[in-house]
């Protein structure tokens, strides 16, 4: 049996709900077809702060992000 007909076949005994959760972590492999603008910009954001990490403030420990964050 060949590996596309082993993967068929274990697809086929998938349940729907299951189907779907293979069907959107494979769509995840494609992220230019699925990313919004939002993303892109959040992306585009992650680039510069890369570039630039001086310009921003960094955290060793989730206490202090968490408390900055509710500030």
């Amino acid at each position: 049996m060949s590996t596309r007909d082993k993967v068929l076949h274990a697809i086929g005994l998938l349940s729907d709900e299951q189907i779907e959760g293979l069907y959107a972590f494979l769509n995840g492999f494609y992220p230019d077809e699925i990313t919004n603008a939002d993303t892109l910009a959040a992306f585009a954001e992650v680039e510069e702060m890369k570039k630039h990490p001086d310009d921003y403030k960094g955290y060793t420990d989730l206490d202090t992000l968490f408390k900055d964050l509710s500030a």
